[in-house]
C-alpha cells in the first residue's frame, strides 16, 4: 500500500468520524468535505499530487471496472474500510488527471421515525401492491428515505415478504429480519435495470425496491405493480409533481393518456424532500411534500389537466395527509425549528412564502394586542 493510499484512507476515516456526507478530491487542491450541506476544508491537511491521486484511483477501482475507467469513462462502486464503514466512490477524469468523489453510507439504516419523516410512509410500505415514489435532488436525503422504506418493510410485523433491491452500486446493507432481502447490483449481478425488473417477475418477489428509477425501467416497473407487486422507487426529481410529469412525458404522445390512467390505478403515494438547516445549528431537518393517491389525485391523473394544477390539489386536500413543500416549510418556521432565511432559501416560491409568514405574524400580533387591551 503506497503512502498516498494510506493518506486517502485517513481522509475516509476522518470523514466517517465527523458526520461528513461527501468528499471531493482534486490534484494539488485541499480535500473538500460536505458537512450539513456546506463544503469545508482542513488547513493542516496535505494535498494529493496528480500522480498520487492516480495511484489512489487504481488502488480503489475494482477489477470489473478497471478497463472502463482506463478507457476514460467514469465509474461508480462501493468501497468498504474496516472500522469506518462503506462508501460510494465515483472515479472521474479531469484535464487528464484523476478526480474522486465519495459519498459516505451510514453504518446503520435510519428508520423513518429517526429521519423525522411523515407517518404515512410507514403505511405505504405495508401495501400489498402498487407504486411508492421517493423523490428528491442530490443531497436531499432521498437515498436515506428510500433505504428507510426498505428497512420498514424488512422489520414489519405484518408478515414476511421477499424483497429484491436493484442498486447501482449497492450502498446500505440489509440483514434479513421479517423479510427475505436480496440485493442486486447493476453491472455485476444484473446487466441493467430492465433486465433486473424482468427477472424479478420470475423470482417469486413481493416487493421491488429500485434505488434509482430511470426511464428505461418505467414500463417494466409499472407492469410489476399491475401484476400485484409493490414497487418502491427512488426517482431523481424535485418533488412528486415533477416526478409524475417526468414519467408521463417520457411516454410521449399519444401514450400519455394511457400512462396517466395506469398511474391512477397503481400509485399509492409520493414523497419529496429537501434538507433545511435547523435554527439551533444542530443539523438539518427534512422539509417534505407528500402526495397521496386520494380520489382527487386519481381524478386528476385520469384527466388531461396540466401537472401544474396538481400542486394546488395537494395544498387544498390535506385531510389525506397531503401537503406541499411550502406548507411544510411554513410549519417548520412557525415552530421555530427553521429560521426565516433558511426556509425561504429552500422554497420554490419564496416571495409567496414570505407573504404567508408576514401575514401569520401580523395576525399573531393583532391577537396579542387585543388580549393585552380587552374591550371589557
Amino acid at each position: 500500500m503506497t503512502d498516498a493510499v494510506v493518506r486517502f484512507e485517513a481522509v475516509l476515516r476522518f470523514a466517517a468520524s465527523r458526520g461528513i456526507s461527501d468528499i471531493h478530491v482534486k490534484p494539488q487542491q485541499r480535500t473538500l468535505y460536505r458537512r450539513m450541506g456546506q463544503l469545508i476544508s482542513r488547513k493542516d491537511e496535505p494535498t494529493f499530487s496528480e500522480i498520487e491521486l492516480g495511484e489512489v484511483a487504481h488502488a480503489l477501482v475494482p477489477k470489473s471496472c478497471a478497463a472502463q475507467y482506463d478507457a476514460g469513462s467514469d465509474v461508480c462502486f462501493a468501497h468498504s474500510l474496516v472500522g469506518s464503514g462503506r462508501f460510494r466512490v465515483t472515479l472521474l477524469h479531469q484535464h487528464g488527471a484523476a478526480g474522486i468523489v465519495v459519498r459516505l453510507v451510514p453504518a446503520k439504516v435510519a428508520s423513518l421515525r429517526e429521519l423525522n419523516l411523515p407517518k404515512s410512509l410507514a403505511a405505504w410500505c405495508q401495501a400489498p401492491s402498487g407504486l411508492v415514489l421517493c423523490c428528491g435532488t442530490r443531497g436531499s436525503g432521498r437515498s436515506a428515505t428510500w433505504a428507510a422504506m426498505v428497512e420498514q418493510i424488512n422489520t414489519s410485523a405484518t408478515g414476511s415478504r421477499h424483497v429484491v433491491t436493484i442498486e447501482d452500486p449497492i450502498e446500505a446493507l440489509f440483514d434479513d429480519k421479517t423479510a427475505l432481502v436480496r440485493q442486486r447490483e447493476i453491472g455485476s449481478d444484473t446487466p441493467d435495470l430492465p433486465s433486473a425488473l424482468r427477472g424479478a417477475a420470475r423470482q417469486d418477489v413481493d416487493v421491488i425496491a429500485i434505488a434509482e428509477w430511470t426511464p428505461d425501467g418505467f414500463e417494466a416497473a409499472l407492469t410489476l405493480c399491475e401484476e400485484g407487486r409493490l414497487v418502491v422507487a427512488a426517482l431523481p426529481a424535485v418533488g412528486p409533481v415533477q416526478a409524475l410529469r417526468r414519467i408521463v412525458e417520457h411516454a410521449g404522445q399519444p401514450q400519455e393518456a394511457v400512462l396517466r390512467r395506469r398511474l391512477s390505478r397503481v400509485l399509492i403515494g409520493a414523497v419529496g424532500q429537501t434538507l433545511v438547516p435547523q435554527a439551533d445549528g444542530q443539523g438539518r431537518v427534512p422539509a417534505t411534500e407528500v402526495l397521496v393517491a386520494c380520489p382527487a389525485v386519481g381524478e386528476f391523473l385520469r384527466s388531461d389537466a396540466e401537472f401544474d394544477r396538481l400542486e394546488r390539489v395537494m395544498a387544498e386536500d390535506r385531510s389525506y395527509g397531503m401537503h406541499t413543500l411550502d406548507q411544510a416549510l411554513f410549519e417548520l418556521m412557525q415552530s421555530g425549528r427553521v429560521a426565516l432565511d433558511a426556509g425561504l432559501a429552500a422554497s420554490r416560491r419564496p416571495e409567496e412564502l414570505r407573504s404567508q409568514v408576514a401575514g401569520a405574524r401580523a395576525t399573531a400580533m393583532t391577537a396579542l394586542t387585543t388580549s393585552d387591551h380587552p374591550l371589557f
